[in-house]
């Protein structure tokens, strides 16, 4: 049963944030002025998916983002979405590395 409510969650919350961003894009025009570009720094930006996806669900920010002035984007998979046996712990440790990684790569003192 707990499986259940936590798929359940899981697709309700997704569902949630894809209306929000259908809802954010349509008012883009009007904050378009005051979103800062990160592409003149060059700073890294690193998508983390959430519960039950990969990476590819950040395929459409991978290409809009730059469009858009940011810069240096990267997104990582933590695991395989219904591999049940990595814990919280296990999902962090790769995001740290992965950080490192672009802290190294970059010659950046932050990523966003």
């Amino acid at each position: 049963l707990a499986t259940v409510v936590h798929v359940v969650h899981a697709v309700v919350s997704e569902l949630f944030a894809f209306v929000f961003h259908h809802v954010l894009r349509l008012a883009h025009p009007f904050f378009k002025e005051r979103i800062t570009p990160y592409a003149e720094h060059q700073i890294p930006i690193l998508l983390v998916h959430g519960y039950i996806h990969d990476q590819t669900v950040w395929c459409k920010f991978m290409h809009t983002l730059p469009k858009e002035g940011f810069g240096s984007i990267h997104a990582l998979t933590l695991c395989s979405p219904f591999d049940l046996q990595s814990s919280i712990h296990d999902h962090a440790q790769k995001v740290v590395e992965k950080i490192k990684e672009l802290v190294e790569d970059k010659k950046k003192r932050e990523v966003i």
